[in-house]
């Protein structure tokens, strides 16, 4: 639900790819001096090769652009849906089919190098084996799979991981998109919600899934969208009506600009501010689609103020803040590594809406770093170290808008809204709607200059 989800929507989905904005620019400066050292001797020839890399970069840029346009779409697409990552085992709770039709009993499916094994769950029945690398299972006569906690529609695809161990496995549905956004409608809003607030959700939901479906094939990805808040929150089938209606009504229909269709983000709550994709995400070769102009912050009017979580506060130790920010320096190779202990956090930038788009880290030692808000929220949030707390409600810094005071060995962070805020607000479509504007008018209000159009 919008207020409990981790609202973190990634625009990339390779583990590479997911760094921090800083991350990627201190990369990039590591490669610039690189350059610069040898440019001393070989002048022409970077000259040359300055040309050729702007030339890719360009070309890049111009194959991104087109792998999204609308027109590529010839009708209603499938959808690869990677339910479960890693997995060395699951359970089949109800029988299938191979895609060759052969029946498939329940039981527990296990990979080794000579293939599938399906030890029955019942008294009966022998062990079924399947060789070959993949194992493809379609739903039965009643039309569903039943796999893990899941229950789907689409067939099933346990796709081998032999680069991590001969034994890992993903599963992956493949559904019409169509059939797949109400699952993910159903978990990202309160079934108690209006239509025209759900509407305007399918739309955003649609266009973020195609274009990371695009960007996927591009790249040679064997799924399009993950079912966690990596993406998407998807739960499978649902028998929610306004979720099933509103994706219903909406079919098709798309957020394009420039004849492309829009990365549309979303998120719980903005706060009355939203954030730029620009300040939040990469924005280089291969991340063009966050310097689209419909993802940049602008001030609006905000109707989020019945949102638990619209204003805010959390208080942490001074060390619990230090050691979070100091792990994920490490994990992302950012100046923060080398803290010792923070004597300040303070907002360095503001973006158009007036929102915090930049922090000055300053340490104990004097030096200082300055990162996005993003970086800030995502390092204020960071688990890796066992040894502190877990972060819960309480706990959480909840968005990138928020201060920072420093008393004593504690730090009180003031804040307001839940999520990056890029893109729709979720409890702000809700009261928009309350408030009487239909869904074209909410969904557009929170993209400025995107347009609606039918994609198939």
């Amino acid at each position: 639900m919008p207020e409990e989800r981790d609202d973190t929507i990634q625009p990339d989905g390779p583990v590479a790819s997911a760094l921090p904005p800083e991350a990627v620019a201190e990369r990039s400066r590591r490669r610039a001096w690189v350059t610069l050292l040898a440019s001393a001797c070989f002048v022409v020839i970077l000259s040359s090769t300055a040309c050729s890399l702007l030339m890719r970069s360009s070309s890049r840029e111009a194959r991104i652009r087109s792998l999204s346009d609308v027109s590529r779409l010839e009708g209603e697409p499938d959808i690869r849906i990677r339910i479960e990552s890693l997995v060395e085992g699951i359970d089949l709770k109800g029988a299938a089919l191979t895609e060759g039709g052969v029946p498939v009993l329940p039981g527990r499916i296990v990979r080794s190098d000579s293939g599938w094994r399906i030890q029955p769950s019942g008294p009966e029945g022998a062990v079924q084996a399947f060789g070959g690398d993949e194992l493809t299972l379609v739903p039965g006569a009643d039309g569903l799979i039943r796999i893990g906690e899941w229950t789907v529609r689409g067939r099933v695809c346990l796709d081998p991981r032999p680069d991590l161990s001969p034994g890992i496995f993903d599963i992956i549905e493949y559904i019409p998109v169509e059939q797949y956004l109400p699952g993910v409608l159903a978990r990202e809003f309160y079934a108690s919600w209006s239509l025209d607030a759900f509407k305007a959700q399918a739309i955003a939901a649609r266009s973020y899934a195609l274009h990371e479906r695009l960007r996927r094939l591009s790249i040679g990805s064997h799924f399009d969208v993950e079912a966690t808040t990596r993406d998407q929150v998807y739960g499978g089938i649902t028998d929610n009506e306004t979720a099933i209606r509103a994706v219903r009504e909406t079919s098709g229909i798309v957020l394009v600009t420039e004849g492309h269709i829009l990365r549309a983000y979303y998120s719980s709550t903005c706060g009355g501010r939203p954030a730029s994709a620009a300040d939040t995400w990469p924005t280089g070769p291969g991340f063009e689609y966050n310097l689209d102009r419909p993802l940049q912050a602008a001030s609006r009017d905000h109707y989020c103020q019945f949102s638990p979580l619209h204003e805010w506060r959390v208080e942490r130790s001074l060390d619990d803040l230090s050691r979070r920010f100091r792990v994920y320096g490490r994990e992302h190779g950012l100046g923060m590594k080398r803290l010792t202990g923070i004597r300040s956090i303070t907002v360095a930038r503001h973006n158009g809406a007036g929102r915090p788009s930049h922090f000055k880290v300053t340490d104990t030692s004097g030096e200082s770093w300055e990162y996005s808000g993003e970086t800030i929220r995502l390092a204020c949030n960071d688990g890796t170290d066992k040894t502190l707390p877990g972060i819960t409600r309480d706990t959480r810094v909840h968005s990138s808008d928020c201060t920072f005071e420093v008393r004593g060995n504690r730090v009180v962070i003031t804040g307001r809204g839940f999520g990056h805020g890029v893109g729709l607000c979720q409890y702000g479509a809700e009261g928009m709607s309350r408030a009487g504007l239909d869904a074209g008018a909410i969904i557009l209000s929170f993209y400025p200059g995107a347009t609606l159009q039918r994609a198939y």
